[in-house]
């Protein structure tokens, strides 16, 4: 499900009524070095553990409308880092962020599609939403895509499509050992097939 004209807009979803209000989505900001800043240390204090400064930073600037804020609030909703669990409500940021464009929204939103954690389960919804992810070289998106495609998960079984997407994924450093165990059950025209197809995508996006 690779398409030009796919976009945020176009990807399916069921209504959510995100917590930062719809008219905040991709709001501008006359203060962007200090917002700037403020996300970075947001950020930096999550990533090390600190949830309690980054709670002093990450939910103000999601609120207000910040891609990457967003995002690592959804992380502190859905994992209870700083604040309670609440998975539905970590879906919600994930929307907003992927609605704005951010790639790791993209893919976090297309994971809770493919479980139905948070929302209602939607492989359709998964896919594009994880396309998207993959167009902006989202490593783990193209991964999930690779999977869906091997197992079958909403969509036909399609060997020669996920030994494409496991490929691009290893292209950006994503190896889980894929390629190896798929190379071992399909033939070898298949993957001559499949590497051609990667190729054609990576000059196209990367």
């Amino acid at each position: 499900m690779t398409n030009k004209t796919l976009t945020s807009k176009t990807c399916p979803l069921q209504p959510l009524k995100v917590a930062c209000g719809s008219a905040l989505l991709g709001a501008l900001f006359s203060s962007s070095n200090l917002l700037a800043a403020d996300v970075e240390t947001g950020v930096k204090a999550y990533d090390s553990g600190d949830y309690e400064t980054a709670l002093q930073h990450i939910p103000e600037l999601a609120k207000q409308g910040n891609a990457t804020a967003q995002l690592y609030l959804g992380y502190m909703y859905e994992y209870g880092h700083g604040m309670s669990q609440n998975i539905r409500t970590a879906a919600k940021w994930y929307l907003s962020a992927a609605q704005q464009g951010h790639p790791s929204g993209q893919s976090y939103l297309g994971d809770m599609y493919l479980t139905g954690m948070g929302v209602k389960k939607n492989i359709m919804a998964a896919i594009c939403w994880y396309t998207l992810a993959a167009e902006q070289g989202d490593s783990m998106a193209q991964h999930s895509l690779g999977e869906i495609y091997l197992m079958g998960h909403g969509v036909k079984v399609d060997e020669v499509s996920a030994y494409m997407w496991f490929s691009i994924a290893e292209n950006n450093g994503e190896d889980r050992g894929d390629l190896e165990e798929l190379s071992s059950v399909i033939d070898s025209r298949e993957i001559q097939l499949a590497q051609r197809k990667a190729q054609r995508w990576l000059a196209k996006y990367e």
